[in-house]
């Protein structure tokens, strides 16, 4: 018995919620990086860039496999008091994660140079990745309540923008700019911790609680650890091939190529929770809907792609301006990542995690990994930003086609079972 509102309000809002996240954590951003850009030049930019890449790191960790994990045990079940002992256990689970986390990058960051100069700098990249660790949209996910998750995100985020006009006004304000981020990431996840309602039944759950709900993660973690480092390892290959401008370059290309190859995202992410339930219920039929949606959603994103590829120039232009002129081939390879991407993320979580074989795309996940890092030590010395953006085309490529044939796979093994009860 799945604890989801059958109502298609209900999931109305949901994906509206997914879209006020998405909108939150990147248009907002977008709308004021030209003045960012501006202000601190592309070396100032590359710093930026690569404070926010090596946040992603402690973040990963924080996060875990909970973003999938824990939406999909939540909806699973309609029972209150389970509802709040999943709270707890991934609360809890957290703060051990945080804790090995915040130590690891603490230590590491103090033999990067950067941050050796400015020390600052590191605590606040630390205060950022945890605030934003234990941001609920999980669970709020997991209950289709994030219509208020995005609302209060938003909110917060848009409040941020007069507080960078006001204090950000030349290249030394660096840590000021990380400082109103970080405020903010940690006011927005406080707020949603007490929206939730669980704090009050909080507790800390016994060490086999503790153990099954990492061990229930696990997979995911290993899979979204595979998916997403090569994007956060990306400024920190950069910055020690190249320079820091070429990581200002491609960090403003990939910032306006973002909310394009997202802009799909957000609604596979809302029907996740109603997914897990469908293919649970009907792993047939649940199955073919997954697999026509991830078939709309990749030649939508194509279209998206042919957008962003032909007014390229315009947009940096716009979000940028002059003297960010090397971003603009940068931004159009970025463009064909749209339609991979948004194939990967439909058939990942549309149909292998619903199906729990998740740990079936780590292999395919971990090949895409290294295609990407071998790709970008040949390319990069020789093409710069622009090579580094070849090479996750590439990686993306490799991997969609072994998850179109994963796909396949699952689904000719359930045509036998048509028919059957």
């Amino acid at each position: 018995m799945t604890g989801l509102n059958s109502s298609r309000t209900t999931l109305l809002k949901t994906v509206v919620g997914q879209y006020g996240i998405w909108a939150a954590n990147l248009l907002i951003p977008l709308a004021i990086s030209p003045y960012i850009a501006r202000v601190l030049g592309p070396a100032g930019v590359g710093l930026y860039g690569f404070c926010q890449a090596v946040a992603g790191y402690p973040l990963l960790v924080i996060e875990y496999g909970f973003v999938m994990s824990g939406t999909r045990a939540i909806a699973e079940t309609s029972d209150s008091r389970r509802i709040s002992a999943i709270f707890s256990r991934v609360t809890a689970s957290k703060l051990l994660l945080a804790g090995i986390a915040v130590v690891f990058t603490l230590v590491s960051g103090l033999w990067i140079e950067d941050f050796q100069q400015s020390p600052t700098l590191l605590f606040l990249v630390v205060g950022i990745a945890v605030a934003n660790g234990f941001h609920p949209e999980w669970y709020f996910r997991g209950r289709e309540r994030l219509l208020k998750a995005a609302a209060v995100t938003a909110i917060v985020k848009l409040l941020t923008i007069p507080a960078i006009l006001v204090w950000v006004r030349q290249p030394s304000d660096m840590v000021t700019l990380m400082m109103i981020q970080t405020v903010a990431s940690v006011i927005t996840t406080a707020v949603l911790l007490i929206m939730s309602g669980e704090l009050k039944a909080f507790y800390w759950p016994s060490g086999k609680d503790l153990f099954l709900t990492l061990k229930e993660g696990g997979w995911l973690f290993l899979m979204t650890v595979s998916q997403t480092i090569t994007g956060i390892f990306t400024p920190i290959l950069l910055k020690s091939l190249t320079s820091m401008e070429a990581v200002g370059f491609y960090y403003i290309a990939s910032r306006i190529q973002g909310p394009f190859w997202v802009l799909l995202s957000p609604l596979i992410i809302a029907i996740f929770p109603r997914m897990v339930s469908r293919i649970g219920s009907d792993p047939l039929n649940g199955t073919k809907l997954a697999l026509r949606v991830s078939l709309a959603t990749t030649g939508l994103a194509c279209l998206a792609a042919m957008f962003l590829g032909i007014f390229a120039e315009q947009l940096i232009l716009i979000f940028a301006g002059r003297g960010y002129e090397p971003a603009i081939t940068t931004l159009r390879v970025l463009a064909l990542l749209i339609p991979f991407i948004a194939g990967n993320t439909a058939i990942g979580n549309l149909m292998v995690v619903p199906h729990r074989q998740e740990k079936l795309m780590l292999p395919i996940t971990l090949v895409c990994g290294l295609v990407v890092v071998g790709s970008a030590l040949f390319l990069v010395p020789q093409q710069g930003h622009s090579g580094m953006a070849i090479a996750l085309v590439i990686g993306e490529a490799t991997k969609l086609v072994m998850s179109c044939l994963l796909a396949r796979s699952s689904y000719l093994k359930l045509l036998p079972h048509q028919g059957k009860p």
